[in-house]
């Protein structure tokens, strides 16, 4: 499945239109906009879906969002592409995510690869370096490792994905992949959890553009 987080951004700024596009372009799983406040598009194919476990109602927290989506793939019994919705995609970037298996020695694969480059493939790290939840993708057994103890999510001290999912992966000693190229690009200078604009720090250096076709790669360079 895939899941697309969303919330009002302070000004109207709105990327979430190109950001769905970019998704339908390619993808066949099942799809889910996870709305954190505010109104959003409705559109076909896709299922609207409220965070029911928010309490702090307009406090900017999208882990809630991300948690919803959490369980929404255990219910369905699916790994999870999660997508915030300030990002560019190549093309064909969902077709290829939704094939990718994530590797035996890794919790997730962030296919969102800020602050490197280098040869393609998927490159090991531990939970103590993971940034940015722009696009991830999880497994059914990271899935329900988290479901089997939802505190660690629900009572968390931080307000982010990112923030949150690392305190959990330091704990249990998780290790991630990344893939290397980027599949996504970070575009939101407005961002809804903090007032930090673009900068080095918060791109992705190795994204080849809109034009690249990610099922030009192969499955042998991702394991």
């Amino acid at each position: 499945m895939i899941a697309v987080l969303t919330a009002p951004r302070p000004g109207g700024v709105d990327y979430l239109t190109a950001t769905l596009d970019m998704v339908d372009e390619s993808a066949t799983s099942a799809r889910f906009l996870i709305v954190d406040g505010g109104a959003a598009e409705t559109r076909a194919d896709w299922s609207l879906v409220m965070p029911r476990y928010r309490p702090d109602v307009g406090r900017p927290a999208n882990r809630f969002a991300a948690w919803e989506a959490i369980q929404i793939a255990h219910h369905i019994q699916e790994d999870l592409i999660l997508l915030e919705d300030d990002i560019e995609l190549v093309s064909g970037a969902m077709a290829w995510a939704e094939r990718l298996a994530v590797p035996d020695d890794s919790a997730f694969v962030s296919l969102y690869t800020p602050r490197m480059a280098g040869v393609r493939g998927l490159w090991r790290s531990t939970a103590h370096h993971y940034c940015y939840a722009q696009a991830l993708k999880f497994p059914l057994r990271t899935i329900d490792a988290m479901i089997a103890a939802p505190h660690e999510w629900i009572g968390s001290w931080f307000d982010h994905t990112d923030s949150t999912l690392r305190a959990i992966g330091i704990a249990r000693r998780w290790r991630y992949a990344l893939h290397l190229p980027s599949l996504a690009q970070h575009v939101g200078a407005v961002s809804v959890l903090c007032l930090q604009g673009l900068d080095a720090d918060r791109v992705a250096p190795s994204y080849p553009g809109r034009s690249f076709d990610a099922t030009s790669l192969r499955v042998e360079d991702y394991l």
